[in-house]
């Protein structure tokens, strides 16, 4: 065990953890904060969910909890949901894992009262530590000092923990990332050898990984060093892609914009509106992801080109296309984003609604159907060009000569 004076962290409890740990102990069972909160505490970072593992049963959590709401949200597994002062707290009776039959879930759980059982079936060493109201920590597998050296390392045997559940193989390159971490030699050997098990995983629990782990720090050495693992994901070749691996990392840690990076290469993009579906991305993403795509080789160098691209991109868009173009040639668009800022700020033209008239004036003029649209664009055209003035007389005596 190692305490708070052991120098490791500054821990401060809330006042609802201490409160649940107490009541619990206080009928007799033991009671201990598990996994990401306490890796999250040893970091010294401030967690924002809380776990409790205990050796009490779920029907004696519930009458311990009588007095508060509680909901059994994982009962089959042992875990019931308690809410104090508006706080969530999950509890879970210490458990053992039966057989895992589809890599993923256990075919049977046991409970029992060994909390070194409970901490055994867990997935690795920084997320199998327990701690108690004293602030003392359990860390039977050292993990407090692969958290030190930023190291991850599979719970006991590797190839046992990917085999009982392969998602874990994605979660080891999403904590690499997001905790900008090294995957130990033996547990990496082992995500070599059980990845092809991820064909088992269903694509949303593979994406809502995979958004996380692309968003994280040293992407490209991730994406590297395990490639082969994220063209089984992809579905997808990485032949060629050296300089979108290299550069990956400069963009700005936004899902769209380093998904559509990642999809940029030529032999790839085609295809990317059905590599993102096979993953089950949402359509607004993929639609974001899409109109980025179709706009990256459009030549971006004063505010006519600019404004000819933000008549067809919502302005976030646009500023992602920015980022991927400065990463793609950084010797061009140093400027552009000077020249969209000031674009902004004047309240230029470069949209329909921006126009000084509309299709009821048009409507005036005894213009009707489809020749409203026609009208309303080539005015838009000629604005954005810079050939007339976004002024309604100016534009209003051009449609009396062409109507």
């Amino acid at each position: 065990m190692y305490n708070k004076d052991g120098g490791y962290m500054n821990i401060k409890l809330p006042d609802e953890v201490i409160f649940a740990l107490e009541l619990i102990e206080k009928h007799g069972f033991e009671a201990y904060l598990v996994g990401g909160c306490v890796r999250d505490f040893v970091m010294g970072k401030i967690p924002h969910d809380f776990d409790i593992a205990t050796s009490c049963l779920p029907s004696n959590i519930r009458d311990i909890f009588k007095d508060f709401s509680n909901f059994d949200q994982g009962i089959k597994h042992g875990t019931v949901g308690v809410i104090i002062n508006n706080r969530l707290i999950e509890i879970t009776t210490y458990r053992i894992d039966g057989e895992y039959l589809d890599a993923r879930h256990p075919s049977s759980v046991s409970f029992t009262t060994s909390l070194l059982e409970d901490l055994k079936r867990r997935d690795f060493t920084m997320n199998a530590l327990a701690l108690n109201k004293n602030l003392e920590i359990v860390d039977y597998f050292n993990g407090i000092e692969d958290i030190k050296n930023k190291r991850i390392r599979a719970v006991g045997n590797p190839y046992m923990r990917f085999n009982e559940d392969a998602l874990r193989v994605l979660r080891a390159l999403r904590f690499a990332s997001t905790l900008d971490f090294k995957i130990e030699e033996e547990t990496s050997k082992a995500i070599f050898e059980c990845y092809h098990l991820l064909e088992k995983i269903s694509v949303e629990r593979i994406y809502i990984e995979l958004k996380k782990l692309i968003v994280g720090l040293n992407v490209g050495l991730i994406l590297k060093k395990f490639q082969s693992v994220f063209e089984l994901i992809f579905n997808i070749s990485f032949v060629n892609y050296d300089l979108i691996l290299n550069s990956i990392d400069e963009l700005e840690k936004d899902i769209v914009t380093r998904l559509a990076y990642l999809l940029s290469s030529k032999f790839v993009r085609k295809d990317a509106k059905s590599i993102l579906r096979n993953l089950k991305v949402d359509n607004f993403t993929i639609n974001q992801i899409t109109s980025l795509l179709e706009n990256i080789d459009i030549e971006i160098s004063n505010k006519v080109s600019i404004k000819k691209v933000l008549k067809h991109l919502d302005e976030d868009i646009f500023l992602k296309l920015i980022d991927i173009k400065k990463v793609i040639d950084k010797d061009l668009y140093q400027n552009e984003l000077i020249l969209f800022n000031q674009i902004i700020k004047n309240k230029e033209c470069y949209k329909l609604k921006h126009l000084a008239i509309n299709g009821y004036d048009l409507n005036d003029l005894g213009i009707e159907g489809k020749r409203v649209g026609e009208i309303l664009d080539l005015l838009l055209n000629l604005v954005i060009e810079e050939k007339l003035d976004n002024n309604k007389k100016i534009l209003l005596d051009y449609v009396n000569k062409i109507k």
